[in-house]
């Protein structure tokens, strides 16, 4: 069920993965102080489908399967709960991605954000 929030948060493939070791330096400065109000604040974070096919490579790599098993599912249950949107990236909308960033040179927005913004 996609979020109901306009306002949405992008979380890459590093993001997924600070997220999922919290022995990682960045873990704290990312997610200590995070609480359910500020999440409800901010709206549902935003990901896509190549992310967490990035992030599962990474992840079932270098931690015990159960625990990356257990992370993956818990993205899984939070995008059944509206808290994750997961964009499927179709070559339509990655060829439509594409033709808009070779009209905009310079441009700070992340490429799949830009995706999601005029045709998600």
């Amino acid at each position: 069920m996609p979020c109901m929030g306009s306002n949405r948060i992008f979380v890459d493939t590093w993001g997924w993965l600070v997220l999922a070791n919290d022995r990682d330096p960045a873990f704290c400065r990312g997610f200590c102080d995070f609480d359910a109000n500020r999440l409800a604040f901010w709206g549902a974070w935003v990901t896509t489908d190549y992310v967490l096919g990035e992030t599962m490579t990474r992840l079932f790599s270098v931690a015990p399967f159960a625990a990356a098993r257990g992370f993956i599912e818990g993205i899984f249950n939070a995008s059944r709960d509206g808290l994750v949107d997961i964009e499927h990236v179709t070559p339509e909308r990655f060829g439509k991605a594409w033709l808009l960033r070779r009209r905009v040179p310079r441009q700070a927005a992340n490429f799949f954000h830009r995706l999601h913004q005029l045709y998600g």
